[in-house]
């Protein structure tokens, strides 16, 4: 619960619930005096019951200075069942009260059996430094990051990506990072050090990591080494929509701590007879998602976080009509990087997997007559969506690309945010593919990406040469209908130096194994909708593992089948 503090005089109460087998809750009472005194051992209660047991002797607790906060400690009968604890603290007199949800710690496998002191397990306090993350959903080039930090930091590290970017050695801390021109995942990490270079702690954030994507990251303990008593410490993002259950502590494969709500922050023993060995943190939503972090501590050599370069490719395979082709198998593909052919190491029909869908729709004024019939076409989309499994968001844009709603399970949510769409302004047809792709590219399993506009770009801040290289970055493939009789009229030919806006288009959807259609004003949309959902319940999930290169390097990437007349469709490559 942390510390309390309560007006002298005043008798507090504190109330201890649990759950057990039967489903019943057991409470147990304990009475303390308020003058805050120093931590002591509480006397044990009687046996607890389901009616609310009666209340303990009060607790006789040693004097101190008023206002100054007290802990109290004591043994509870918790069910074998129970994996949380709920405290209630009241103040009978006045009716004030607080309280707290506590998860139950596994002390065996953490510190108790190493002779740990239980004073020692309440948990500290904020760390060293905080880094606060910069304002806006595209951060690229130039951003200055600031940070809040303890009396006693000397100065502070910045490391971008896990490489030093600046040191700052006075208030406010604070420095202008380079991110580089595209909006991709960076991750900035903050060091704080004292006076004598010893470090005091550390914080990180990413940037530009979407919206759409559960995610926790273990950021204590920090450095290559972690030995005796050691706090652990994990950072959890949950998608709009979604609600955090609980964060599960692992070392060595063993349940140590269930926390469920912040600080998510824990007490370990890592015994210095056997100190290597594997920590996990994993976050799990009601909904039952769930994402995990782990880092790999004292090992020969840093820290290392663990993962697996498994390269997956959600693969296409189209018919001479341009009909999706299913039922076919593993040895029906031939997967080449750079040109040299891989083995396929996983392969499966990729609509088991969950989906995330980014409709991006264009409500400029020209708008105006067309939007509410492109918005039900686009909206049937959703009908395909398995329900708890799947999630999508809207994108609107004009002269600006906005997020009209977050990624989300609720489908009538997203309907009602799109059906309050009013037309305005020019087309950034551009912006809103690099901002919707931003929104996906920190989703898991698979995602697409489907854009409606009826007009040649007018962007003032991002080109079509930004977008097509974002693009083929992300990987996510992009199906796109442009309602543009010019456009229509070409045929998507290209006509002197330049491109066409449908060439650009097919570009775009080329490189990220998506498609494009150029239709004219006031075609039937129904028809070109249907094709993309019976491509997306129709892909081939194949993974493989790449061979070693050099990080940064760009991969090419090429998906064959083994059928006269079938064409496989992907992204073109990815960069490692």
């Amino acid at each position: 619960v942390g510390g309390l503090a309560a007006p002298p005089g005043a008798e507090l109460r504190l109330t201890f619930a649990t759950v057990g087998d039967d489903g019943l809750p057991r409470l147990e009472q304990r009475r303390l005096p308020a003058r805050p005194a120093r931590a002591a051992e509480g006397h044990p209660s009687s046996s607890p019951s389901a009616s609310g047991a009666p209340a303990s002797p009060a607790v006789d607790l040693p004097p101190s200075s008023p206002g100054d906060p007290w802990t109290w400690r004591g043994t509870l009968h918790l069910p074998a069942s129970a994996d949380r604890v709920a405290v209630l603290v009241e103040e009978p007199r006045s009716g004030a009260w607080g309280g707290a949800l506590a998860g139950v710690v596994d002390l065996a496998s953490s510190a108790a059996s190493a002779g740990w002191d239980a004073a020692a397990g309440v948990l500290p306090g904020p760390g060293a430094v905080h880094l606060l993350r910069p304002e806006g959903a595209m951060l690229a080039g130039r951003v200055r990051f600031e940070t809040v930090v303890a009396p006693d930091v000397a100065r502070v590290e910045l490391r971008l990506d896990g490489r030093r970017a600046a040191v700052v050695a006075a208030a406010p801390f604070a420095a202008v990072l380079d991110l580089g021109r595209l909006p991709l995942p960076r991750r900035v990490e903050a060091i704080a050090f004292d006076a004598a270079g010893g470090e005091l702690g550390r914080d990180e954030t990413t940037v530009n990591g979407g919206s759409g994507r559960l995610r926790v990251r273990l950021v204590e303990p920090a450095g290559g080494r972690a030995i005796g008593l050691v706090t652990v410490a994990a950072e959890v993002e949950v998608p709009e929509g979604r609600r955090l259950d609980r964060v599960e502590l692992y070392w060595r494969d063993r349940r140590v701590a269930t926390l469920f709500q912040p600080p998510f922050r824990h007490r370990l023993m890592v015994p210095p007879e056997a100190p290597q060995g594997l920590l996990r943190a994993v976050a799990r939503t009601l909904d039952g998602g769930e994402a995990e972090d782990a880092v790999l501590l004292n090992g020969a050599g840093p820290a290392e976080r663990v993962d697996v370069a498994l390269t997956e490719l959600y693969v296409v395979a189209a018919g001479a009509d341009g009909r999706p082709v299913r039922g076919l198998a593993r040895e029906d593909f031939v997967v080449r990087e750079d040109g040299r052919a891989q083995e396929i190491a996983t392969f499966g029909d990729a609509s088991e997997l969950a989906l995330t869908l980014g409709l991006a729709l264009d409500s400029s004024a020209s708008m105006f007559v067309k939007l509410p019939e492109v918005r039900e076409a686009a909206l049937a989309v959703l009908d395909d969506l398995v329900p708890g499994r799947d999630q999508a968001f809207l994108v609107d844009f004009d002269d600006r690309a906005r997020l009209a709603a977050g990624p989300t399970r609720d489908l009538g949510r997203l309907r009602a945010a799109a059906r309050a769409l009013e037309p305005d302004g020019r087309t950034s047809l551009w912006e809103a593919v690099v901002f919707s792709l931003v929104q996906l590219q920190g989703a898991a399993g698979r995602r697409a990406l489907l854009l409606y506009s009826d007009g040649a770009d007018e962007d003032g801040d991002l080109g079509f040469d930004t977008a097509l290289d974002f693009a083929r970055r992300v990987g996510v493939p992009v199906y796109a209908i442009v309602a543009n009789a010019e456009a229509a009229r070409l045929g998507g030919l290209d006509l002197g130096i330049l491109p066409s806006l449908g060439g650009r288009i097919e570009r775009i959807a080329e490189a990220t194994g998506g498609r494009a259609w150029v239709v004219r004003r006031g075609d039937d949309l129904a028809p070109y909708y249907a094709e993309i959902r019976e491509e997306l319940a129709a892909q081939y999930r194949l993974g493989y593992y790449p061979p070693a290169g050099e990080d940064g390097s760009w991969r090419r990437v090429e998906v064959e089948v083994r059928r006269p007349g079938v064409r496989a469709r992907t992204v073109a490559g990815y960069r490692r």
